[in-house]
């Protein structure tokens, strides 16, 4: 095998472990707005209303903890909209 192909075959690699961390993010949205049936993996409502964020923090927290028990090195963020989140 040439250098070139070695070269290249290495650079591809490395590319490819640089960008795994990214690969695994995931951000989860809650709002008041919002429905814990649904995804959570948009800050608000479709036009449709059949997904967007959750409703709860407890939600949320669930959905990043089961993120978490498959894929144990995945980053991840919960974005809280401002309003009122009672907890229990």
């Amino acid at each position: 095998m040439s250098k070139r192909k070695i070269l290249a075959l290495l650079m591809a690699v490395l590319l490819g472990w640089a960008a795994r961390p990214y690969a695994l993010a995931q951000d989860f949205f809650v709002a008041t707005d919002g429905n814990d049936a649904w995804s959570g993996k948009s800050a608000g409502p479709n036009a449709d209303r059949t997904d967007g964020p959750f409703a709860t923090l407890a939600r949320a927290q669930q959905a990043a903890r089961e993120l978490k028990k498959r894929q144990p090195d995945a980053a991840v963020t919960v974005a809280v909209r401002g309003g009122f989140y009672p907890l229990s």
